[in-house]
């Protein structure tokens, strides 16, 4: 069996898992949902410039996007869910075994775009994960009339390209990866440390004492350590929001005055950071299991965390600890699914093996996850196209999700 490095953003530390010879796309696989949306689906992948800042070799940042949207024909190729170049880093930077073939999506590369102007949502996935890691939900959006960016960040991605479709690699000599590293070594002082945080956040009765707890848990080594990236990857989103809002020339069918900002792990605390202060175009954001170390969010919200996360001993689950800040905001939805791990707000959801090595996926089943999420997406983009309803729950009533609703603070 081999130590990995499962790129999960803000729990790294619990991903340094025991996987044995398996992989996360190796078989027995659940087939993924059909989708139920009226519109074709398209894909396509682009990148965009950023001359103000560099990357190594001192070249202009380049950021990379992978684009979901609703077409109006079909092209002559299905992207795949994964590729041999990713089946191959996994392996390579990961110790994954490179097991498997391309497996077709239900996005067709390259068809053409339906005509007009079409709701835009940000997506950013986990520190060290990929842009597709949540392929299935970018469909599902994409075929009910929402444009789905997933933004590549170069150097911290698994997998990122250049202005010229090069492959950029996860870079894993960067000082925060080798840092993380060095935190695995005493991984049970530190997650013992976390859980201890997460218990104090989570048994606050007030905001002022959630506050506090907060500022302690972005203290902690691990969120320190991940403060760079954090930076890094708002100014990534930030700049893709600017661009749309001056224009991208692949995306002439993006509507930069509704952008929603998503994101699961480090990606759903940098949806939760842009979400403090209100932006050009900015109507909502949706956070998949990150932690909350900020203050009070200036827009509506939807919040969904784990409930079941073990690892070592220690409770690193969310459940509970979103209560508090989301009083003070603008209104939000807070679903906490039972049985939910960290890596069932992914399309792990579906490669239910995981379950047999690791606690990074919960005793919930995973099409049940997968019907959770995208019916929860869909409906809070539905209520934030109207006027949101926090008077009552995003979702009917279900014994096996927790949902609170908090009312917009005036």
């Amino acid at each position: 069996m081999k130590r990995i490095l499962i790129g999960i953003g803000a729990f790294i530390l619990s991903a340094v898992i025991l996987l044995g010879v398996t992989s996360i796309f190796f078989p027995p696989v659940l087939e993924k949902p059909a989708l139920t949306g009226k519109y074709i689906v398209g894909f396509l992948e682009t990148t965009i410039t950023d001359p103000s800042r560099t990357m190594q070799q001192n070249q202009p940042r380049v950021i990379s996007l992978d684009v979901w949207y609703p077409a109006s024909g079909i092209s002559n190729k299905l992207e795949p869910y994964d590729t041999a170049t990713l089946r191959s880093l996994l392996q390579k930077i990961q110790n994954i075994p490179n097991i498997g073939g391309d497996t077709p999506s239900r996005s067709y590369r390259d068809a053409p775009a339906l005509k007009g102007k079409h709701k835009v949502i940000l997506f950013n996935h986990g520190f060290a994960s990929f842009t597709k890691q949540n392929f299935s939900n970018m469909e599902e959006m994409a075929g009910h009339g929402y444009i789905v960016i997933s933004i590549g960040h170069p150097e911290d991605s698994l997998v990122a390209r250049d202005v010229d479709g090069a492959i950029i690699e996860l870079n894993t000599e960067s000082t925060v990866y080798q840092q993380l590293k060095a935190i695995e070594k005493r991984s049970q002082i530190s997650i013992k440390q976390l859980e201890g945080l997460l218990t104090t956040q989570r048994h606050t009765s007030t905001l002022e004492q959630h506050k506090t707890a907060s500022r302690a848990l972005r203290q902690h080594e691990q969120y320190a350590a991940l403060a760079p990236q954090l930076e890094t990857w708002v100014t990534d989103t930030r700049f893709v929001m600017q661009s749309l809002q001056k224009g991208i020339n692949a995306l002439p069918f993006a509507d930069a005055n509704w952008v929603v900002i998503s994101g699961h792990s480090l990606g759903g605390m940098v949806a939760l950071e842009i979400g403090q202060t209100s932006s050009a175009g900015l109507r909502g954001i949706i956070s998949l299991d990150a932690p909350w170390i900020g203050t009070t969010l200036a827009v509506p919200a939807l919040v969904m965390v784990s409930t079941e996360f073990t690892v070592g001993g220690s409770d690193l689950s969310l459940h509970g600890t979103f209560d508090q800040p989301l009083r003070s905001g603008k209104g939000a939805y807070l679903l906490e699914p039972k049985g939910a791990a960290h890596m069932n707000f992914t399309d792990l959801n579906y490669v239910p093996v995981i379950k047999l090595f690791s606690p990074i996926l919960g005793s919930i089943d995973g099409k049940r996850m997968g019907n959770i999420l995208n019916t929860a997406l869909l409906e809070y983009l539905r209520q934030l196209e109207q006027k949101p309803d926090f008077t009552k729950n995003l979702l009917p009533t279900q014994d096996d999700v927790r949902q609170v609703v908090f009312a917009a603070n005036k």
